[in-house]
């Protein structure tokens, strides 16, 4: 995929990521621009979001696997979870999560957090990886529908866990 490619996908996902920022806000308050909007049942607004999501995760998953990475091989160390980690995920989540991570696909982490994590790697110093607990809802690298995995700087151990357990 060309850098031009990826930078309208990017530019769609972004301008989405807005028009959900903004639907939200509407729904919340009952306006838009001072003037007052219809509501919406609880049902009308759970569609809405379904559909948002659905045009979302996509987007952002052909930008991360169009994008060239560095290649890397993390030492793991042991691989640890917490109990709301291993209540969240299902064994291939974790299988397929911890070999992206080791790998260098960092997930839902924003572009300056991946360099930070590259760079880590050679340096040896902590590395954050995001993913969704589901795959099919957005993940913001953060909040609910995420889980983290974090490889401790002196490799001894890795470790899933919910960004509340932090």
């Amino acid at each position: 995929m060309t850098t031009e490619l990826q930078n309208q996908l990017l530019q769609v996902a972004t301008d989405a990521s807005k028009a959900m920022d903004e639907a939200t806000d509407i729904l919340q308050h009952g306006e838009h621009e001072g003037e007052p909007v219809t509501r919406l049942s609880e049902t009308e607004i759970e569609e809405v979001f379904n559909l948002l999501r659905g045009v979302m995760a996509p987007l952002e998953e052909a930008i991360r696997a169009s994008t060239p990475r560095q290649k890397v091989s993390l030492v793991l160390g042991q691989v640890v979870m917490t109990p709301g980690a291993q209540e969240a995920l299902s064994p291939w989540q974790l299988r397929r999560y911890l070999d992206r991570h080791q790998s260098g696909d960092w997930g839902c982490v924003c572009p300056d957090d991946a360099e930070v994590n590259f760079e880590a790697v050679r340096e040896g110093n902590r590395v954050l990886s995001a993913y969704p607990i589901n795959p099919d809802l957005p993940c913001k690298g953060y909040g609910e529908n995420c889980v983290w995995i974090i490889t401790e700087a002196d490799r001894s151990v890795t470790t899933f866990l919910l960004p509340d357990e932090y």
